[in-house]
């Protein structure tokens, strides 16, 4: 498939990928890297003013200072796509992207045969989402107990848990709370933590806003008050 010729900047923490992606691009059609690091910078570099396209790797957990970046890198450059590589377990982060203006979500496992149709999809307008992460994203999932699983995989048990960390209290409280041994809550937790990648209580607590969990679970645990709900050309 060939893709329009132009630049774009890569952002991966594996160098070898970046040398693989760059290859794939590069005998695709001739794609041209301009600029590449291990991390997406958190505010854009000059060049991003006459490049049309960003890849980048999984944004690292920094709660909705992840998506606050992402939209500074759109308001850079008029039109500028960004598109994103995402591990397969990663599908919980795509509708929240997506409402920070990535237009194309790659598996990792896929990316070989997917980033030229990716691409060009961007180029005409569209979105793409890779096949396996769309299955996951926008089908309705369930548990097997029949528990309701939010975009980041968490049940409902877990978000009860995470907002309840997020408001401040102790495993010890939460345990107490809903009659649970401290041993399950922390088990709980460091799985809440890794779904959601957050690395700190503060991401916690901006994963929690950000969907919204304070409002629907703080009032009826008596915990808050309730909060306000939060083609390409180049030139």
């Amino acid at each position: 498939m060939n893709l329009p010729v132009l630049n774009y900047l890569l952002y991966h923490p594996d160098p070898g990928q970046r040398a693989a992606i760059r290859s794939a691009l590069d005998a695709a059609a001739g794609a041209v890297c301009i600029g590449e690091g291990s991390e997406l910078p958190s505010a854009p570099p000059s060049m991003a003013a006459r490049v049309p396209l960003v890849i980048f790797y999984r944004p690292e957990p920094r709660g909705r200072n992840s998506f606050r970046q992402l939209r500074r890198w759109r308001e850079a450059r008029e039109n500028l796509r960004l598109l994103v590589l995402l591990e397969p377990e990663d599908a919980g982060l795509v509708r929240l992207l997506l409402d920070a203006g990535v237009g194309a979500f790659v598996s990792r496992d896929a990316w070989t045969e997917e980033l030229p149709t990716a691409i060009n999809t961007l180029g005409i307008g569209g979105v793409f989402v890779s096949g396996r992460l769309a299955r996951s994203a926008f089908s309705p999932v369930r548990r097997a107990e029949g528990a309701e699983v939010d975009a980041f995989g968490l049940t409902s048990r877990e978000r009860e848990i995470l907002v309840m960390i997020a408001l401040g209290l102790s495993n010890k409280d939460v345990a107490r709370r809903l009659e649970l041994s401290v041993r399950t809550v922390e088990t709980h937790r460091l799985n809440i933590r890794k779904k959601t990648r957050a690395s700190s209580r503060r991401d916690l607590v901006e994963v929690a806003d950000k969907l919204g969990l304070i409002i629907e679970y703080g009032s009826p645990h008596g915990l808050a008050e309730r909060r306000a709900a939060p083609g390409f050309h180049e030139e």
